[in-house]
């Protein structure tokens, strides 16, 4: 194996630092490695368990496989679909590697519906077929859902046998549904939350609980009546238990919880609530409108106007202004007085006249749409706006409007099959490969950073974050994805403006703090001035402010915030994917998940998952100034398109004279959900590790199809001739979806609408669809056991 033979323990230990594909290799090589690597049991396991901890499967390198798998509390890493038939490291490897295969359209996977194949759904009391909301335990073993007519039910997840449920009395219609560890929360009439537990995860009430929101009457009524109803203790795993009533202060709108903190927006403020004692932790206040560098001049404006009124208009401007004029300018030398200065200002010194535009007004977030929240931050999704706060300062942090023409440097746009080789995927191939995902062909451009980009008018429908709390995602109208990868650390070192200014007046006397801020301002605003050549300690000249050299301060004020926003925007630029799933004019944006490193995402054309690559902090690219840009972009598309449809992972894409970074990025697409009527009529998407869960309707309109429009045969059954109709229907709906791409591709002047001033605005079509009546759990497996079929359309 090696030119000089090592001891075994030597080998495993150089092994230990393999991810999987490069062991696979090894034992391809000879036979030696391959006996080395598999023949030896514990060889085999002590390999594999390292790889899988290098893939990150699992936490550390000591984990044991009876560790990971499923308990009956739901706390294992690992459910049982995952750990089905599942003996050693290497099973458990290779079960993930064809998870992961599986989702990116590459391994085996089927339909399920709920209820099962073979039942009469119809025959269901009515409200398990309008299902509004899903929740997926995967290592509990339970799906949950609220629905359109009220109720909460509780099914298995492999048998979809019923456990559990509320009745539709006692959970109001189209309630929201949040869950995480064991603890679920739905929404009353009167906007208050209920909370309840599992009955099977391990609980000690704090001794600090909220005595205002222990259960009510209400909830021990439902208890009792459920009670009398069944004394079944069989299902033990999906049953719930009454936990908290969490009373709102005022009217909210919507609420995200991610253990243990609720979230819950109303109007102007945002609460978070710790569920296990059932308290407010935390109140973020003025989530409509921040202070932009209006706050910094009005400051000075206060300051100015106080000391005047003290000692009269001649005065001496106050100490601390003076401090920060040095610091922006170094010592202004008094300039003559003028009639402006004495008495009415010069027309030329009108502040307003100095309005270059980048002074920014108060923006509103306006009605909350989305909310989501991690350990350190919380993202609101205006309609205009996707603003995030820090948990630590209760500050805003970061802005993002709906009006950017690119977000980032990295574009994808979904593309036809026109544009497609020999081999692009499609839903017969992956029929007969036994799999629902089929793979979508993408374009990619670059595009360097500009201020000077044109509008594009838009509007947010969504905001998550991912589990780590490190990267964003958003999805606005037009079928539109915008992904921020490290937004933390991007916001760490592009503080806004506000941050360096005073909340509250400063005191009379030198602050050092303050000055150190404002130079700090003036580092980014101005040039090298004569303030900042002096010596250390040496105290900055006192002088005498004419209004002239005023506005000259907040001029500079406003330059530095517009440098501030620059660098921030150029920063964020370089570090966000922009994607493009179908044409903006004829698809909308319905629904957004983000789970486990995937996004999904439901437009009125298609349900798509994203598989994104992280890229790394600051990406590099060697040319800063692309001279032959047209020729490059056509190098790099069709470089991408190859790898978009290879397995093979690049990190980088190169010309002859260039290499750009570019992450990798896969998109697959379920075209068994290609009713546009049913599309539209989706209001949840969940996602868990091996499973995709939508809320569809069942029922095929067979009565908009023309029996002269199909061959129909004397001897054909009504079963075939069914078969045929949903054939039908299914190519009917792949031919607008493929002529909308095209059309899209062909025809850029009728992307957007045109304002009289030359912007642009996303205006998607009227759909023409139908109203469902019904709406059950149909979900992806993407680990189905052997003999596994997805339902015959």
């Amino acid at each position: 194996m090696f030119p000089t033979e090592l001891p075994a323990e030597i080998v495993i230990l150089i092994l230990s630092y393999l991810p999987i594909p490069s062991i696979s290799s090894l034992r391809i090589l000879s036979k030696e490695w391959l006996y080395f690597i598999d023949g030896n049991a514990q060889n085999r396991n002590t390999i594999y368990r390292n790889a899988a901890w290098i893939e990150g499967y699992i936490p550390d390198r000591t984990s044991m496989l009876d560790e990971i798998g499923p308990k009956e509390d739901g706390t294992g890493l690992f459910s049982e679909r995952t750990m089905h038939g599942v003996e050693d490291w290497k099973d458990f490897c290779k079960r993930r590697r064809t998870n992961a295969r599986a989702w990116a359209g590459r391994a085996p996977s089927i339909i399920m519906p709920s209820p099962r194949q073979g039942e009469d759904a119809t025959s269901k009391p009515s409200h398990h077929t309008r299902v509004h909301r899903i929740k997926v335990d995967e290592q509990a073993g339970i799906t949950m859902a609220t629905t359109q007519m009220g109720g909460f039910i509780v099914r298995d997840l492999e048998t979809d046998e019923v456990l559990w449920e509320l009745p539709t009395w006692y959970v109001r219609p189209f309630a929201h549904l949040e869950y995480g560890r064991g603890f679920m929360i739905f929404d009353r009439d009167d906007g208050n939350k209920e909370v309840w537990r599992r009955e099977a995860v391990p609980y000690e009430r704090p001794a600090d609980f909220d005595i205002t929101s222990k259960p009510d009457e209400r909830q021990e009524n439902v208890v009792n009546y459920l009670v009398h109803l069944s004394s079944n203790t069989a299902n033990f795993k999906g049953r719930f238990t009454p936990h908290a009533v969490l009373n709102m202060p005022e009217p909210t709108r919507a609420y995200r919880f991610v253990y243990p903190t609720l979230l819950v927006a109303s109007l102007e403020r945002a609460y978070l609530w710790d569920v296990t004692s059932g308290t407010t932790v935390q109140v973020i206040e003025n989530i409509q409108v921040i202070r932009g560098p209006e706050h910094a001049t009005q400051w000075l404006d206060d300051q100015v106007q106080e000391q005047s009124e003290e000692d009269g208009e001649e005065s001496q401007v106050p100490q601390e202004i003076s401090e920060v004029a040095d610091a922006l300018f170094g010592s202004l030398p008094p300039e003559p007085a003028t009639a402006g200065d004495a008495g009415e200002m010069d027309a030329d010194d009108d502040d307003d006249d100095d309005d270059d535009g980048s002074m920014q007004l108060p923006q509103f977030l306006g009605l909350v749409r989305y909310v989501d929240l991690s350990e350190r931050h919380v993202f609101f999704a205006g309609r205009y706006l996707v603003r995030v706060f820090s948990r630590e300062t209760g500050k805003c942090i970061l802005d993002i409007p709906s009006i950017r023409w690119r977000y980032g440097r990295w574009r994808w746009e979904v593309r036809s099959k026109l544009y497609c080789d020999d081999d692009c995927d499609t839903y017969e191939k992956a029929r007969k490969e036994g799999r629902e995902a089929v793979r979508v062909p993408l374009k990619f451009s670059y595009e360097e950073y500009s201020r000077s980009m044109r509008n594009l008018v838009d509007q947010f429908v969504a905001v998550h974050v991912s589990e780590d709390g490190k990267h964003l995602v958003a999805m606005l109208s037009g079928s539109r994805l915008v992904v921020i990868h490290h937004f933390e650390e991007l916001a760490k070192r592009n503080p806004p403006l506000d941050t360096a200014l005073p909340t509250t007046p400063p005191p009379r006397s030198p602050s050092a703090a303050g000055l150190a801020s404002m130079a700090a301002i003036s580092a980014l605003s101005t040039t090298s001035s004569p303030a900042s050549q002096q010596g250390p300690g040496q105290r900055p000249i006192q002088v005498r402010l004419t209004r002239r050299q005023f506005r000259m301060m907040k001029r500079a004020l406003r330059l530095a915030h517009k440098r501030l926003e620059e660098k921030r925007d150029r920063d964020i630029f370089e570090h966000t994917m922009d994607i493009q799933l179908g044409p903006p004019a004829m698809s909308c944006s319905v629904y957004l998940a983000y789970e486990n490193g995937r996004i999904g995402v439901v437009t009125t054309n298609s349900v798509y998952v994203v598989i994104p690559e992280i890229p790394t902090l600051s990406p590099t690219v060697s040319d800063s100034n692309l001279n032959d840009h047209q020729r490059i972009m056509l190098n790099l598309e069709n470089d991408f398109s190859r790898r978009a449809s290879s397995n093979h992972h690049h990190s980088s894409t190169s010309t002859s004279t260039n290499t750009i970074y570019a992450p990798y990025l896969q998109i697959t697409r379920f075209p068994f959900f290609s009713n546009p009527s049913w599309l539209t009529e989706i209001s949840c998407l969940m996602m868990s590790d091996t499973g995709l869960y939508v809320n569809w309707n069942f029922r095929w309109p067979l009565s908009e199809v023309d029996l002269d429009d199909i061959d129909v045969y004397p001897a054909m059954s009504e079963e075939e001739v069914d078969r045929e109709k949903k054939k039908m229907l299914r190519d009917t709906w792949e031919m607008f979806y493929e002529g909308h791409l095209e059309d899209y591709e062909t025809d850029e002047g009728s992307r957007y609408l045109v304002f009289a001033n030359g912007d642009m605005y996303v205006a998607p079509a009227a759909i023409d669809h139908d109203e469902s009546d019904v709406s059950t759990i149909y979900s992806v497996n993407f680990l189905p056991r052997p003999g596994s079929l997805s339902p015959e359309f």
